[in-house]
């Protein structure tokens, strides 16, 4: 009978425990009926004395232990979401059963961890598993410790279309990069040609510089015998300023003369040659030359007594660019184009052969082998025009007598070919250099 009201009272115990306490101690009884229905013997005896005989806890004890711990468990699921505490009998039905509320019952929380509730909800743990619920088992909770750490890269990825074009764009500033390279390399060798053309130019120049630097210390220009004491007539801003002059038919055969008068409003120069006595033997030689060849020319007259006429033809002797082309004599021809200079100047008149650079000086013939004026200037009306002139003979004549030097007009009158000119030309006409 005792052990009946045990039983009874097991049985009422139970009923006010949750299903798991309930499923575990059914198995409880169900293992000590078991036990007692094949072991009649141990019905004979007292109950407690048998279970401690056979090593069996005492089931009231195991119901205290259990109802402490289902206690236990209950406060720590108290915090859960959607936790609704509610008796569980021994066949549960779950498909009225939301997810949340099967991972209440199916987890326990300790700590910052949750495990599955194996020892208490079996059925609901199995149950969670069956749906592939996690409910959170093994993820550590977030602790309220605030961690600093460095921001994550939060930047979405591209899509593939956003690739390829990120990818074209990077691969057109690459080619625009070498592009702009090979023109930084082109625009240093251009650079560097630039610097060697300067540097060409600027011997070229300072070479020219030297040239002009000569040319200025040694002033060209031509004259002609007018007597055959040694008189040249050639123009004073030919030998203006000259610390020497010498005379001759060319650049290496060369004699000195003295500045014996000069006319600057008209332009008019009296030059003579040493005398024999101060004379080297080149020079003797020389002057023995030219009075051998200007005798007879100086007998025969050299000026005309009338002027010139327009139109009428004419040819310059000289020595033009004698430094820098030849140093021969040139003969060049024209004509008068008008019987008056610059600004209607009656000493002068108007030619149109070509005048260049060491002209100034030399003398102008007609037809005939006769002198008719000196070359004097050249006026450049524009870049491509120019204007020459030349002063006319009675001028000259006029020069030489006010300075006593002798002359003849001239007596020819027949034409002559213009190679018989140049041969005059060549034994009349000498260069005249002013060295600076």
């Amino acid at each position: 009978m005792i052990f009946l009201s045990k039983i009874l009272i097991f049985i009422s115990v139970l009923q006010l425990l949750f299903t798991g306490g309930c499923q575990n101690q059914t198995l409880i009884d169900n293992k000590y009926a078991s036990i007692y229905e094949y072991n009649p013997k141990l019905k004979k005896n007292n109950h407690n004395d048998n279970k401690k005989n056979l090593g069996i806890p005492d089931p009231l004890k195991l119901i205290e232990k259990k109802s402490l711990s289902q206690e236990g468990i209950n406060r720590s699921n108290k915090n859960k979401i959607g936790f609704k505490p509610q008796t569980l009998s021994n066949e549960t039905n779950f498909k009225g059963m939301t997810d949340v509320t099967l991972c209440n019952y199916a987890t326990i929380s300790s700590g910052s961890t949750t495990d599955w509730a194996y020892l208490s909800y079996k059925k609901f743990v199995l149950e969670a598993k069956r749906r592939g619920l996690g409910c959170g088992v093994g993820v550590k909770k977030e602790s309220n410790t605030v961690n600093v750490s460095k921001p994550k890269n939060t930047k979405p990825s591209i899509s593939s279309a956003e690739f390829k074009k990120e990818k074209a764009k990077r691969l057109e500033e690459e080619r625009k990069r070498k592009s702009l390279e090979q023109k930084l390399a082109s625009f240093e060798q251009e650079k560097q040609k630039r610097i060697e053309l300067e540097k060409k130019l600027a011997a070229l120049q300072s070479e020219k510089k030297n040239q002009i630097k000569k040319a200025k210390q040694k002033e060209i220009g031509s004259g002609f015998y007018v007597s055959k004491f040694r008189h040249i007539v050639t123009n004073q801003h030919v030998v203006n300023q000259c610390k020497k002059i010498t005379v001759g038919d060319s650049m290496t055969t060369q004699i000195p003369a003295d500045l014996i008068a000069s006319d600057k409003r008209n332009d008019l120069a009296i030059l003579k040659t040493v005398s024999m006595e101060m004379a080297s033997s080149d020079t003797k030689s020389f002057i023995r030359k030219l009075k051998m060849e200007i005798g007879p020319i100086v007998s025969g007259g050299l000026m005309r007594s009338d002027d010139v006429v327009g139109g009428e033809e004419i040819f310059v002797a000289g020595f033009p660019l004698a430094n820098q082309i030849s140093d021969s004599l040139k003969l060049s021809d024209g004509i008068v184009s008008s019987t008056k200079g610059y600004e209607n100047d009656v000493s002068k008149f108007e030619i149109t052969s070509v005048v260049r650079k060491g002209n100034s000086g030399g003398p102008i013939y007609d037809s005939k082998g006769n002198i008719v004026g000196v070359v004097v200037e050249q006026v450049n009306v524009s870049r491509s025009d120019n204007v020459n002139f030349a002063i006319k003979g009675s001028t000259v004549k006029q020069f030489l007598s006010a300075h006593n030097v002798p002359t003849k007009w001239s007596n020819r009158k027949d034409n002559i070919d213009t190679k018989d000119i140049y041969k005059i030309a060549s034994k009349q006409t000498v260069m005249v250099v002013c060295h600076r």
